[in-house]
Formats: C-alpha cells, sequence, structure tokens
C-alpha cells in the first residue's frame, strides 16, 4: 500500500493484487468513478476493488458520499464518469443483477407506516421460493417471533425494522449493501445479525457492505475499511494488516477528525478570501 494525501487526508492506495487474481474474484471493481447531482460532485474518481465474500464497512462523515456510492452500486444511479462493474458486470446497465443484489435503506420503513398489513402476510410474500429452514434462522437471528402475530401499525420502529430486515434478507443474494439500516436495533438483535452476515460470508460467499456510524460489534468483524472524505476515497485498509485489538470506533474517530479539521481548515481559508461564512 502506498500513502498518499487526498484534501490533507492521510490516504491508501488500491493495493496491489496478485497476476493470478481475475474479475471473477472481484465483487465490486470500480475505476474513477464519478457521480453528480446537477453540478456537485457526491463521488470522485473513486477506484475500488473488494473480492468476493468480504465483509466491509463503509465509514465517512455525513455527505461523504457513501449513499450515492451505495445507490450505483444498487444500480439505481448511473455514473457520469468512470466505470463500476459489479458481479463482473455493469452495475446499471446489467437489470438481471437485481436478483443478486440487496440494499437496505430506510426508504421501506416511510411507506410502511401508513399500512396496517399483517406482519405475516408482508413476509409471506418475501419468503416465496425461499427455503424453510432460511426462514426459520433469520426469524430466530431478528426475534422476529412475536412479531408475525402482528400488525405493522402496532409495531415500534425498531421493530418494523425487523421486519424490513427479514423480508429483505429472505431472498438469498450475492450481493448485500446496508445504508444505515441497522441504527434502530436493539443491541442483542444486532449482535446476532451481524453474527449471521458473518455466516453468510464464509458459507456462502456473500459480499457485505455495511455503511454505518454505529461501530458496537464490528471489532475483529470486517474484512476491509473504506472511508470515503468529499466524495473521495480516503482510505481502503485491510483489517489484517491493523494491530491486534484494534478498535474500530477509536481508528475510525481519529479518520473522521482529521477530514473534519482538513475540511475546516480548507474553509477558514477560503472565509478570509471572502467565502461563505463572510457572506453572514
Amino acid at each position: 500500500y502506498e500513502m498518499t494525501s487526498v484534501t490533507g487526508v492521510q490516504t491508501c492506495a488500491l493495493p496491489i493484487y496478485p497476476l493470478r487474481s481475475s474479475m471473477a474474484e472481484c465483487a465490486i471493481h470500480l475505476e474513477r468513478l464519478s457521480s453528480a447531482y446537477g453540478t456537485t460532485r457526491v463521488c470522485d474518481e473513486i477506484s475500488l476493488r473488494i473480492r468476493r465474500g468480504a465483509k466491509v464497512v463503509l465509514v465517512g462523515s455525513n455527505g461523504a458520499g457513501k449513499s450515492s456510492l451505495l445507490n450505483i452500486l444498487a444500480g439505481k444511479r448511473r455514473p457520469v464518469g468512470g466505470s463500476a462493474l459489479v458481479l463482473g458486470e455493469d452495475a446499471f446497465e446489467c437489470t438481471a443483477l437485481v436478483q443478486r443484489i440487496a440494499l437496505v435503506t430506510s426508504e421501506w420503513m416511510e411507506c410502511v407506516p401508513g399500512t396496517n398489513l399483517p406482519v405475516k402476510t408482508l413476509v409471506a410474500s418475501a419468503a416465496v421460493g425461499v427455503a424453510p429452514e432460511r426462514v426459520a434462522e433469520l426469524v430466530e437471528v431478528l426475534g422476529a417471533h412475536a412479531l408475525l402475530r402482528s400488525h405493522v401499525n402496532s409495531l415500534s420502529e425498531g421493530q418494523r425494522r425487523c421486519v424490513h430486515l427479514l423480508c429483505k434478507l429472505l431472498p438469498p443474494r450475492d450481493l448485500l449493501l446496508f445504508d444505515e439500516a441497522t441504527s434502530s436495533l436493539d443491541v442483542v438483535r444486532r449482535g446476532r445479525l451481524l453474527r449471521w452476515l458473518a455466516r453468510e460470508s464464509g458459507a456462502r460467499g456473500v459480499t457485505v457492505v455495511f455503511c454505518t456510524h454505529v461501530f458496537d460489534g464490528l471489532d475483529g468483524w470486517a474484512d476491509d475499511l473504506v472511508q470515503l472524505s468529499r466524495g473521495r476515497l480516503a482510505r481502503h485498509v485491510p483489517t489484517a494488516e491493523l494491530p491486534a485489538g484494534t478498535s474500530v470506533y477509536t481508528l475510525v474517530c481519529g479518520w473522521l477528525c482529521a477530514a473534519e479539521a482538513a475540511e475546516a481548515a480548507e474553509a477558514a481559508e477560503g472565509d478570509q478570501n471572502g467565502g461563505a461564512l463572510a457572506e453572514l
């Protein structure tokens, strides 16, 4: 790994993979990927490779580009530059990937409060064609036995999140993308879910990208840590290279503080030259 600098943040260049590595071993392959909303760049020339079966924790400050990147990986947005290959296919052009990728966000939750469907009806719809053993396993992992006897409107936010995750994870997928999808889970359910995801990774070769601001239970869980900063790749660090006993929370907190300090210094320089703060 070669250390470089991006906007004042120490960064880690892409790992050099052995020649025997092939595209078949790569779950995510980004080359100078860029995305924008209008004239605002939200992803800026990101190059990244993630092997199949890896568990990745994606971190970054608010507005760093994490959700935008996950939407590109899920095929929901077309890049404005560069390329995004997912499971060996173009992330946007290959519509068949919808059967191999699950993106879990809060969007489904926004639709649920206005419905009063039985939870069992929602879960039964998601479980069509799914092995009964998998259904039973996930119900156990998410502690959803009692929820199956309820209606959606009677559930708390955390209970609705359990139902949401259950419905999204029942169909087996090759790539799971989580965008702050476990923030309302209690610590017991979240811990069981993380262990289940590790088993999916180990047994089925499922690749997991876990974007979060909550780091409980993540020490020793991830294979890779990926940090975005202002739309750019700031770091890609295999956890095997970290010292034993490294706290993910402490490490990431240091990274984000450094990124914030660099951004603040840049903004202060701009204000001295008549920036936004000077206009207030």
